[in-house]
């Protein structure tokens, strides 16, 4: 019975969306991205885009729903580029961040490694759990994923993705 439960779950797959925290909230909605924003004082992309500083960043999601950190990379026209590691504001309104900065070889790195952004977060890849020498596959149960929002912009266009560990 506990077997036919498990396999009933696995096909129904309620988790498979990659945007979903463990709280069960859509990290893809306007809504929930504007929150996050607002959890680590940050500026929307088009803030940027205006200012003509390039970005590339990812906002942190631990496996309870809880936004741990942003990490995000900025290249203001005419200027060095930075790096800013953001905590959440705290209930009485703090924020913490620290800001350093980056050579031009390192943003340049960063992004020709962003050009695909939705690989800006490093998957395992496809042959991670290939077939045992028995034929039979590995269930692999992930509990408590990670999710993360990562952003780019910096050529006029924003680019956006959310995926969880998961995925």
């Amino acid at each position: 019975m506990l077997l036919t439960a498990i396999a009933a779950f696995l096909m129904d797959d309620p988790f498979s969306n990659p945007c979903q925290d463990d709280r069960g909230r859509d990290r893809c909605s306007a809504e929930m991205q504007a929150a996050t924003l607002e959890v680590f004082s940050a500026q929307p992309l088009s803030t940027y885009n205006e200012q003509r500083t390039a970005v590339r960043r990812v906002f942190y999601v631990n496996g309870y729903g809880s936004d741990i950190m942003a990490l995000e990379f900025f290249r203001p026209e005419g200027a060095r580029p930075f790096v800013k590691v953001s905590a959440p504001t705290t209930s009485d309104g703090k924020q913490t961040s620290i800001e350093a900065p980056i050579s031009d070889e390192d943003w340049a790195k960063l992004v020709s490694q962003s050009e695909r952004l939705e690989w800006l977060i490093t998957k395992p890849p496809a042959s991670a759990n290939p077939a045992k020498a028995d034929g039979q596959d590995d269930i692999v149960l992930c509990l408590h994923s990670w999710v993360y929002w990562a952003e780019a912009t910096g050529d006029g266009e924003r680019r956006s993705t959310v995926n969880d560990a998961c995925q």
